[in-house]
């Protein structure tokens, strides 16, 4: 995962590379948050709403 991120050898990540990953992280944690135990859900749908 290092290599990934550490492309040219800076040792930290750029910004760049943390704005790429941001959608990802904000998706992962809306999946999380809305349904933190469902583990068959398929990836490519959207998440459901939780009910209230």
């Amino acid at each position: 995962c290092k290599k990934k991120f550490d492309r040219e050898g800076k040792n930290y990540v750029d910004f760049m590379d943390w704005l790429i990953y941001v959608p990802l992280f904000v998706e992962i944690h809306t999946r999380i948050v809305s349904n933190p135990f469902l583990r068959y859900e398929d990836p490519l749908k959207p998440p459901r709403e939780t009910e209230k």
